[in-house]
């Protein structure tokens, strides 16, 4: 039996968005770094994400969002997440808040309010997000 102690990310990208080219750099990027990723695509539902963890032992959910799906979607995938004994870090990223500050606010409320830990919107670059995975996942940074 081979025993594999890489962290288990489980991703894709959530709702009817089929937004894909992000998702498979960033798949790329956490191949590279060493982690196991399940990668689940475009256009999914939220219970498709619950069977991923639970099959694949994640450590990490992370979706991705760019036209907005995330507001109809996020309040499922806390209902399907709930009955779910141990739970995977949430995270998510993508083209998330609008435009206008004061809105931002409250949709960043409204995303840590269904269980996400962190949140990033319109990144350029990964090392913002790989910083924070290594530290949330106690790896050394």
């Amino acid at each position: 039996m081979i025993i594999n102690n890489k962290k288990k990310i489980v991703m894709g990208v959530i709702g009817h968005d089929i937004h894909s080219v992000s998702n498979i750099l960033m798949h790329k990027a956490l191949k590279d770094s060493d982690y196991d990723v399940l990668n689940l695509g475009v256009d999914n539902h939220p219970d498709l994400y619950k069977d991923a963890i639970i099959e694949f032992g994640a450590d990490v959910l992370l979706i991705s969002s760019l036209n907005g799906e995330w507001k109809f979607w996020l309040p499922i995938l806390q209902k399907s997440l709930n009955p779910l004994k141990t739970k995977p870090l949430l995270y998510l990223g993508g083209n998330i808040f609008s435009l206008n500050k004061k809105e931002s606010e409250i949709e960043l409320y409204k995303i840590k309010s269904y269980g996400f830990k962190r949140v990033f919107d319109r990144n350029k670059n990964f090392d913002n997000f790989f910083y924070y995975l290594k530290k949330d996942l106690n790896e050394n940074t």
